[in-house]
């Protein structure tokens, strides 16, 4: 396992989109395909957390993501948080990133690693603006997240935003994608036929 995978978060219905926004078709391709690039073209590793319907369609093509893990598409993001974190803890990692599906994810393996130069949580912020991708030091999770889970009735109801606040780190970065949430159909065609995608937020 790398030193730091990118959890995907993608397990959601869409009730918004009307679909799962994994598989929204943005331009030639559905969207989940053209994140799946850009984590390529950052060289970050990733494990897409998914719901079975949209492991069904994904799962199906070949050029699915190798590593995911299935979470319930009924459940709070927290769910699909928990689902990724827990798939690492025989062989845990110096820590994760998280970033949901409808973030685009940064091109710049650069920006990647100036989030992981903290012993503390932190997340890409542009103009002031917080956003993702996320980056938890495992330590985080040892220290602060478990005996959060332990104690909750209900884990998945809590936060990752409200377990973060004391702690996180705002690191500011000059890509305007980081504050990006594609939520419509129309969101996902403008960004990719943009002539200069990474130029928009």
């Amino acid at each position: 396992m790398p030193l730091s995978p990118a959890l995907i978060l993608a397990a959601g219905k869409g009730s918004r989109m009307g679909m799962p926004k994994a598989l929204v078709h943005a331009g030639r391709e559905p969207w989940w395909q053209t994140q799946l690039y850009r984590l390529r073209e950052a060289r970050i590793e990733s494990i897409w957390v998914l719901s079975p319907e949209v492991h069904a369609i994904i799962g199906a093509s070949s050029l699915a993501p190798a590593k995911f893990v299935l979470s319930d598409s009924s459940r709070p993001m927290f769910a699909s948080i928990r689902a990724g974190i827990d798939s690492l803890r025989v062989n845990p990692p110096g820590g994760v990133y998280i970033l949901p599906i409808d973030v685009p994810a940064p091109r710049d393996h650069a920006l990647w690693l100036a989030l992981r130069s903290s012993e503390v949580p932190t997340a890409a912020t542009f103009e002031g603006i917080r956003g993702h991708p996320i980056f938890v030091p495992w330590s985080w999770i040892t220290s602060t997240l478990d005996p959060r889970l332990a104690a909750a009735s209900d884990p998945d109801a809590l936060r990752l935003d409200e377990l973060l606040r004391p702690s996180v780190l705002r690191i500011p970065v000059s890509d305007p994608v980081v504050a990006c949430n594609l939520n419509t159909p129309e969101d996902f065609r403008r960004f990719v036929e943009s002539p200069a995608p990474d130029a928009h937020s």
